[in-house]
């Protein structure tokens, strides 16, 4: 594309250079930058890109935009200028190079607290089965339609969104979902997309380290449905208190979904006039839901193999948030009752060989809000026909008032709560474990245990637990690493707790 083209009407002023010059990519990081491309010196919370100039004009970079103009840039170097070159401003030079392919995608995005991942999941699934082409943005993967790879945010940042959302539509997706992290929103990483339909999963405290307040993380969340536009679709957890907040400033058309025992609303065309989803908890097993999905597609009764309270609220927005972008009735029985789990959301580790009754259940969980976490153990709680041990830790870095929380709710559902590291980062384990520690009930019934070697705390779980007990291990999910200091190491729950299962198997036999 030419400079000309890109900056037209944007506040961006041409310093020096050939507005004719055509660049070939535009990058926000020196590491990828090449022969040819724009690089954007943007302006960050603990680094600023104008450090790295020198690194992209040596990887090949032929014209930079920046808010200050560094010394000694070579004279073949076009330069451009912003008073203020951030992330929203990033966002949408991103968005013109790579042609507005937002626009050419019915864009879903999932935002909230918990649940985001399931929900995308589902969503994708749904529109797929219904014939539409789709891919999805993640925490755990991206698929662009044809490839998937392991992701390695929630929400990249807005150049690399522009790129896949383009590539997604060069393999002929006519449809997106992506989970939305309250970081992104409030970074402006998403500010240049068009959003078909918002989904909001449900909010609970975590990142107040980085928003500070509840309000603070709401007004974030918020600004996802501010960019729908009125020919768009909000689909909120109606149960949850923050939904109304989603609204305020949300113009587009709206479904309130909800989960309850028994529907107040029977009839599809009610159901339709009054905006509401509604999944009924028909029963409960500790491998499936049954349940009775009502909204705009009708009413189904259906069997679904994800387990929780929590899980049927992801579906039946997932099922709302499908339907505003193709038709799912033909599809929904089959689609959702084959469906297969997320990877690390109660997750069960199986052996191939073990036959049944002889190991006890483990389940890994990405839960590592207080929140997730009593959502995972209420929904297993009943289940368990024997003892039930929590594995969990926090992580580093983070926001620290959700520590003595997670105690306090591992205590109340467990009769085993071992506590051990999860990703320290650069805290101290020990302080973290010391915080987690002063949630633990005076009075409590569990068993408590310090662990601290993340390895040694699942064995310890494992070897506790007899055939018919529950083991949950939670914190890491899906994650394969361990992040201690700064450096991050191999580490997968369900390969510990695979390799403790099978030896207990040897044993056994």
């Amino acid at each position: 594309m030419l400079i000309s083209q890109l900056i037209q009407a944007l506040p961006i002023t041409l310093v020096r250079g050939d507005r004719s010059l055509q660049v070939s990519d535009v990058c926000e990081d020196s590491r990828l930058a090449s022969s040819g491309c724009l690089f954007i010196a943007r302006g960050g919370t603990q680094t600023d890109g104008s450090q790295f100039i020198a690194d992209a004009v040596t990887a090949g970079a032929v014209a930079v935009l920046c808010a200050q103009i560094p010394d000694n840039l070579p004279e073949h170097v076009t330069v451009l200028q912003s008073q203020t070159v951030d992330t929203a401003l990033t966002a949408t030079v991103a968005d013109r190079f790579f042609d507005h392919p937002s626009t050419k995608l019915r864009l879903v995005g999932v935002t909230g607290t918990n649940g985001k991942t399931t929900t995308a999941y589902l969503i994708r699934r749904l529109i797929r089965r219904s014939g539409v082409m789709c891919g999805m943005i993640g925490t755990i993967e991206i698929d662009d339609g044809i490839e998937r790879t392991t992701a390695e945010l929630t929400t990249p940042g807005s150049v690399e969104l522009a790129r896949l959302l383009a590539k997604m539509v060069d393999n002929g997706c006519a449809a997106a979902v992506m989970e939305v992290s309250s970081h992104a929103l409030d970074q402006g990483r998403i500010a240049a997309l068009q959003f078909h339909t918002a989904v909001f999963t449900n909010l609970t405290g975590d990142h107040l380290d980085y928003h500070g307040t509840m309000a603070n993380y709401a007004a974030a969340k918020a600004k996802l449905f501010e960019m729908v536009s009125d020919k768009g679709w909000a689909i909120v957890n109606g149960d949850d208190p923050y939904a109304s907040q989603m609204l305020e400033q949300c113009k587009a058309r709206q479904l309130h979904c909800h989960v309850t025992e028994t529907s107040p609303v029977e009839k599809p065309q009610d159901i339709v006039e009054t905006g509401k989803c509604i999944a009924t908890i028909l029963q409960m097993t500790s491998a499936r839901s049954y349940a009775r999905m009502a909204g705009p597609w009708g009413s189904y009764e259906l069997e679904i193999p994800l387990i929780g309270r929590h899980n049927l609220y992801n579906t039946i927005q997932a099922i709302a948030a499908a339907n505003t972008i193709t038709p799912v009735a033909r599809k929904l029985r089959p689609t959702l009752e084959q469906a297969k789990g997320v990877p690390g959301r109660l997750e069960l580790v199986t052996l191939d060989d073990a036959p049944d009754g002889v190991l006890p259940a483990v389940l890994v969980d990405y839960a590592h809000t207080h929140d997730a976490l009593e959502n995972v153990l209420s929904a297993i709680r009943p289940l368990c026909l024997g003892k039930l041990i929590c594995v969990f830790g926090c992580g580093g870095d983070r926001d620290v008032s959700k520590r003595p929380k997670m105690a306090k709710i591992a205590c109340d559902y467990s009769d085993i709560a071992i506590i051990t590291n999860d990703n320290p980062r650069t805290e101290n384990p020990f302080k973290i474990i010391d915080d987690i520690q002063a949630g633990i009930p005076k009075q409590t019934a569990c068993d408590v245990r310090i662990i601290d070697d993340r390895k040694a705390a699942i064995e310890q779980a494992i070897a506790l637990a007899d055939a018919n007990d529950t083991v949950l291990i939670a914190g890491k999910g899906h994650e394969d690493y361990q992040i201690l200091g700064t450096e991050k190491t191999h580490f997968d729950d369900r390969e510990v707790a695979r390799d403790v299962l099978m030896k207990g198997l040897v044993i056994r036999d």
